[in-house]
């Protein structure tokens, strides 16, 4: 059956032909698009019309960089304004109090909720583990930062996975404790957080209550717009629930997966079928997570936080998870296997650490294939590292979104006027002719690529204050970043990320043009609807 649209703006991210009038779909591919004398000639009496009504359709967005399987992405949300309410600690301890007296427990007790942000609270302080234990003794509780890299856990949960002041960091965490009596204060870094919440927090959940949970996800991401979301942190736990949805068609999305570094030796395999999609789920390659977060104060930097955390010494610049020596031989591995490596880079030097690794693996390897490599989040990244990136093929993927919400922290706390300012130099790929992507890194900041296309072009923080506007873009490259440059970043420009006859019929239909109303009003444009291979995956209540 074939389905017409017509009446509308459609921006079709085709250099070779910007903006079309109709757009015909048949079996879940684009038959026909241009004008709509041209394209309305090939319908026939069972083709179904649809007026577009003068509202506007892209290209499915394609999501950059996130967690889309981590399961963590379901639970109940505790954000800062204006993703959610949390501005205190008084109304994050008063809205956990409801949630548990509602019920919101996991199926094996467990209390769990992400989002916090100490960048709101008095003094920064994160919540400690006697303040969850006022909450409760009994319910095991975790609390994700905002960032995904910390978390709080309560007496309960610290009970149920053997720890006490006695045990050590696990390699590249902190379990942080009291500096005066030793005691664990609750609060967990890095590798630790990861550790309490996949070794215990999501363990003994059902197969098919994990696929409703994903389901429900996957219906969120639709509702913004995406059909095309990355899983940048695979584990076999993971893993064994896409492919559990995956065989009960319970994927409405496409899905890439990309196994973290501990795992890949298991978890792609040899042959290259997997690289493809499968029932909307392919391995995209590896993933190194290789340090922090520079609002949690754990990114990597190669000059000192501008304003050191408590605990800190003098000159405290964060710190890598891996040596130099792994780094190389992750990347030595990717290459031998032909994979393409999504590198976590946050701080600066963490970016010198992967081109060093990268450069070294290339010459070592003597691999000659684009395997398209890419520095993930790329936040603090300088001029002189991007023309190395350049030259090696590296694409960035910017957590741009950071000016907006963090914006104002990075200024006054994190990394100070000058270095904020720069923070994510979209320009500087522009004018470098870098394909680039931008992200949300959910569960971080909520999924939504017209925010992203928004402060892409805007560059103002939450208080309104101009971060660096020499480094935003036009919108029409924002669009790019959130379509076709997505496409390319996954190896799937040839069926997806503009709307061109032969690719799949992956589109989002907005209620305005983002072409044409203020740059300032972006972000009030609404997903009216998302089709994935023709298929409607999401409409907006009337």
């Amino acid at each position: 059956m074939k389905t017409l649209y017509y009446n509308g703006k459609i921006i079709t991210v085709n250099d070779a032909q910007p903006q079309a009038e109709a757009l015909l779909v048949e079996d879940g591919k684009i038959l026909a698009v241009g004008a709509q004398n041209t394209v309305s000639v090939l319908k026939d009496d069972a083709t179904e019309l649809v007026d577009l009504q003068g509202k506007t359709m892209l290209p499915g967005f394609i999501d950059g960089h996130g967690h889309i399987g981590n399961l963590i992405v379901a639970l109940p949300k505790l954000y800062p304004p204006p993703a959610g309410i949390v501005d205190s600690k008084e109304t994050l301890f008063r809205e956990m109090k409801k949630m548990i007296a509602n019920g919101e427990l996991l199926e094996n007790g467990w209390f769990a909720a992400l989002g916090y942000d100490n960048a709101f609270f008095e003094n920064e302080e994160h919540p400690t583990r006697k303040e969850l234990d006022e909450i409760s003794t009994e319910i095991p509780i975790l609390l994700l930062h905002v960032s995904g890299h910390v978390g709080v856990v309560n007496s309960k949960a610290l009970e149920l996975a053997g720890w006490t002041a006695d045990t050590p960091n696990p390699e590249g965490a902190v379990i942080q404790r009291d500096p005066v009596t030793g005691e664990l204060n609750g609060i967990l870094e890095e590798k630790a957080i990861h550790i309490i919440g996949f070794g215990y927090t999501m363990k003994g959940l059902s197969a098919e209550s994990l696929s409703e949970m994903f389901l429900h996800t996957q219906q969120y991401y639709a509702s913004n717009g995406i059909t095309t979301a990355q899983e940048g942190g695979t584990t076999q736990e993971v893993l064994q629930m896409l492919d559990y949805c995956r065989s009960h068609d319970k994927l409405i999305l496409d899905i890439v997966a990309y196994p973290i570094q501990e795992y890949v030796a298991e978890l792609i395999p040899n042959d290259s079928e997997s690289q493809k999609y499968q029932n909307h789920l392919k391995i995209g390659g590896a993933k190194v997570v290789a340090d922090g977060s520079p609002q949690a104060k754990t990114a990597w930097l190669t000059q000192p936080y501008y304003k050191k955390p408590s605990y800190a010494e003098e000159g405290y610049s964060g710190y890598p998870i891996y040596t130099d020596e792994q780094m190389e031989q992750f990347c030595k591995t990717a290459m031998e296997h032909n994979w393409q490596m999504l590198v976590h880079c946050n701080g600066d030097a963490m970016g010198d650490q992967f081109i060093r690794a990268y450069q070294k693996a290339t010459e070592n390897s003597g691999n000659q294939k684009d395997l398209r490599p890419v520095m993930i989040h790329a936040q603090t990244v300088r001029e002189d590292q991007l023309d190395a990136m350049k030259e090696l093929g590296i694409t960035p993927s910017y957590f741009h979104d950071h000016v907006y919400y963090w914006g104002d922290y990075h200024l006054d706390s994190v990394l100070g006027p000058e270095r904020g300012r720069r923070i994510s130099p979209l320009k500087s790929s522009v004018v470098r002719n870098m394909r680039f992507t931008v992200h949300n890194d959910m569960p971080v900041t909520p999924p939504n690529p017209v925010f992203n296309i928004h402060n892409a072009v805007n560059r103002k923080t939450r208080t309104g204050r101009e971060i660096g506007t020499e480094y935003a873009i036009d919108v029409m490259e924002a669009i790019r970043a959130v379509t076709i440059y997505g496409a390319y970043q996954y190896f799937d420009e040839a069926i997806k990320g503009s709307l061109e006859v032969g690719k799949l019929a992956d589109m989002v239909i907005l209620d305005k043009n983002p072409l044409e109303v203020p740059k300032e009003e972006i972000k009030d444009i609404r997903v009216l609807e998302t089709i994935k291979e023709g298929k409607t995956i999401y409409k907006a209540e009337s």
